[in-house]
């Protein structure tokens, strides 16, 4: 009648750890699973970096920009891939000698060159309308 009585502590123990132990392996199971889909769908947001109008994790816009929307924020790698320029187009034209070239701003060579930034500005301008011209001669 009382059958459970004659159980031991241990047999009573046993179905509740094993309960408890699935439930643990349940839940990493399921934390991980987590961390595994938002990991894959971040890799999968940035994948499309091989496409033209990504840059470094940035959308480029569909069409270029006009030169004088360039601003002194910008990296020569940058504008070379915006303007479609070849590598070394702007440092040639500028005479860029700074390592850093091209993962340089404007703003950082300006200090580098002794210019203040609407004079440097202005020569990133015109240095990008020059390569233009030339790259459809």
């Amino acid at each position: 009648m009382f059958h459970w009585f004659k159980r031991t502590h241990h047999e009573h123990v046993a179905p509740i750890l094993r309960l408890i132990a699935g439930l643990v392996l349940i839940a990493i199971l399921v934390v991980t699973s987590y961390f595994l889909i938002s990991e894959i769908a971040f890799h999968s947001a940035i994948t499309p970096l091989t496409s033209p109008r990504h840059f470094r994790g940035m959308l480029l816009p569909a069409a270029p920009p006009t030169v004088d929307a360039v601003a002194s924020w910008m990296t020569f790698e940058y504008l070379n891939r915006v303007f479609k320029l070849p590598p070394d187009a702007l440092r040639r034209e500028l005479g860029i000698t700074d390592v850093r070239y091209p993962r340089l701003s404007i703003r950082r060579w300006a200090v580098t060159a002794g210019l203040d930034q609407a004079t440097a500005l202005a020569e990133v301008k015109q240095a990008i309308r020059n390569a233009q011209a030339a790259s459809t001669n």
